[in-house]
């Protein structure tokens, strides 16, 4: 068996793969095509034998991933496993954004979705049922597709951010190797250097700006994930690699469109909200929090893209604040409420249907009776 064989094998045992909806002929080209596009910018010769091989998937797992894998005493093999299941995801966020109806069906279907599929995740077999019935019980969703030329922009953008940010953990894996220095078109130590100058000068700007004592807390918190974590660095690295392979993008294809730029700033920062929104959704359902890690990498991208907009820091801010806003009244509001709700109903369904054993009890689902 070959080690692709193996991985793809990997794959279908470990992430649960959505039903007879294998990425079309299409897609796979698509994807192929920005993914080299994305390479092209970054090394000096895609046929070396490091390049990560790139593997699509669409699974309820959502995000995609970088896996080494060791194929020799001293070598590894990468793999870029690209799941477009939070296409989708962000497809219908941005409809909702863009939108001008009132997204409270959807917000609710979307989140008995999200739980469903956290559910499936969990084997929470019940709950997997309970949110899924009710998600299949509001219908279709009513977003409409008035505004589709600008959702296939914001989708490339954002799916160039994903690739983009899987090949910055490549770069990030690689930087002690010499050997491949000649291959790398990027300064990865110098730009290491700068995002974590940049990390530090962004939260003493927040301990003088912030004297809440909320606020006080959670800059104290995400200072200590800084200090203590490295992996929030490379995150961080791996986002401005993707940025800087998004923007040089976009200055190329439409040169001296700062129309452009700024939906691409836009594009960025709806991404960077929905993982933001479904790191919250996952807090309700899974011990395991990345919600902190977000909010940082939420904060550095908004220092980090101004650099790309030193001419117009003022439009550049304003969309931030009015997007933010925005953001926040259609979706992030209602959808927290939703989470709340469904995770005091799925509380609710546990402590009434197992007993003191810890067991289901079937008999208790149809009962006139609060004994329980």
């Amino acid at each position: 068996m070959t080690t692709d064989t193996m991985i793809l094998e990997f794959i279908r045992h470990s992430r649960h793969c959505i039903p007879n909806s294998d990425p079309s002929a299409s897609i796979e080209a698509s994807v192929k095509n920005l993914y080299l596009d994305c390479l092209d910018s970054i090394v000096n010769n895609q046929a070396e034998a490091y390049i990560p091989s790139l593997i699509l998937t669409n699974t309820y797992d959502k995000y995609s991933t970088l896996m080494p894998i060791k194929v020799g005493k001293n070598q590894q093999k990468y793999y870029l496993l690209y799941d477009v299941h939070l296409k989708e995801i962000l497809r219908l966020f941005n409809a909702l954004f863009f939108d001008e109806e009132d997204p409270g069906h959807d917000l609710w279907k979307l989140s008995y979705e999200l739980f469903a599929e956290d559910a499936l995740l969990e084997n929470e077999e019940i709950l997997l049922s309970y949110y899924g019935l009710n998600k299949v019980a509001l219908g279709p969703f009513e977003v409409t597709d008035r505004y589709q030329s600008d959702w296939d922009f914001f989708l490339e953008i954002q799916e160039r951010y994903i690739i983009g940010h899987e090949l910055g953990h490549w770069l990030f894996k690689l930087s002690d190797d010499v050997n491949l220095a000649g291959n790398i078109s990027v300064p990865i130590s110098e730009m290491m250097n700068e995002i974590q100058l940049m990390l530090a000068e962004i939260y003493t700007a927040y301990e003088q700006l912030f004297q809440s004592q909320d606020y006080v807390e959670l800059i104290h918190e995400q200072k200590n994930i800084l200090s203590e974590n490295n992996t929030i660095h490379e995150e961080c690295f791996a986002d401005a690699i993707a940025y800087a392979i998004t923007f040089s993008h976009v200055q190329f294809q439409y040169p001296g469109d700062s129309e452009k730029m700024l939906m691409t700033g836009k594009a960025l920062l709806l991404e960077m909200m929905l993982l933001q929104l479904l790191a919250m959704q996952h807090m309700t359902t899974s011990d395991e929090s990345f919600e902190s890690s977000i909010s940082i990498r939420l904060g550095f991208f908004r220092n980090y893209a101004s650099l790309y907009f030193e001419d117009n820091k003022d439009i550049f801010d304003r969309m931030l604040e009015a997007s933010v806003i925005r953001y926040e009244e259609r979706i992030t509001n209602s959808m927290l409420e939703c989470f709340a709700e469904l995770e005091h109903r799925a509380d609710q369904i546990y402590d009434t249907l197992t007993g003191k054993d810890g067991l289901l009890d079937p008999g208790r689902i149809l009962s006139l009776s609060d004994r329980y």
